[in-house]
């Protein structure tokens, strides 16, 4: 029998089972955050339903997971409820994490054309990027867009940018940069060319320079580390972690 290894609402790392994923179908309860990583670590699309309900469960920490667990789980038939649940949602971190999701959801022209466009809210930009987590299938688009996203903020060309401090945005590059790095997104298996790998050590390069932030600059050393390696003809100057 699988066991998973997974946080609970504590940020406690627990065990969870195949069969407490199963006990927890017909479960009366709303799921406990350990069942619903749980179900998102191993692809249980069983629990959807219960997922789906949980979403209005009285625990914030509970409503937040459910939601980002549907994302993981490509649950696109919970679209429509994360959209009216988001209106309704006192909450307003959550509501916009419910938001988020539902439009990666739609698809990631949505969510570029929300993170890029002036008009939209702009505490809303950044719920876009915090959605992102390991547990979420990686793919080229994504990748793309968390990219394009990094260039904005390394080159403060949205006011809602300008408008918060360097400390407030180092943390979403930094959010970004530890998705991007995750090693079960595999993200040298995205790359297509060598112009590629040299476009991406270039902004990662900019990230540094811009946000001197130790743990900033130690993540993009390893990801230039990684990105070599897709073409050994490429060289890069990779700078040491923590210079």
């Amino acid at each position: 029998m699988k066991t998973y290894e997974v946080f609970n609402a504590g940020a406690i790392l627990v065990k969870v089972t195949e069969a407490d994923l199963q006990n927890a179908v017909l479960s009366p309860h709303h799921l406990s955050v350990e069942i619903m990583h749980a179900a998102a670590k191993s692809s249980f699309h069983q629990l959807i339903p219960k997922i789906i309900e949980t979403l209005t469960a009285n625990v914030t920490i509970q409503r937040r997971v459910a939601a980002i667990t549907l994302l993981a789980l490509n649950s696109t038939s919970s679209i429509e409820t994360l959209l009216k649940l988001s209106e309704a949602e006192q909450d307003k971190a959550v509501s916009y994490i419910f938001r988020a999701v539902a439009l990666r959801l739609q698809g990631i022209e949505q969510v570029r054309y929300n993170f890029f466009n002036a008009s939209s809210d702009p505490t809303f930009h950044r719920y876009l990027i915090l959605i992102y987590n390991s547990n979420i299938k990686f793919t080229k688009e994504d990748l793309i867009f968390l990219l394009e996203a990094l260039n904005l903020y390394n080159n403060q060309s949205a006011d809602w940018i300008r408008d918060r401090t360097r400390n407030m945005n180092s943390e979403d590059v930094k959010s970004i940069l530890l998705f991007i790095s995750a090693d079960r997104n595999k993200i040298e298996t995205l790359i297509d060319s060598q112009t590629e790998t040299q476009t991406i050590i270039a902004t990662l390069n900019t990230t540094m320079e811009r946000y001197n932030f130790r743990d900033v600059r130690n993540l993009c050393g390893k990801l230039i580390e990684r990105i070599s390696r897709v073409d050994s003809s490429h060289p890069a100057a990779v700078p040491r972690a923590g210079e």
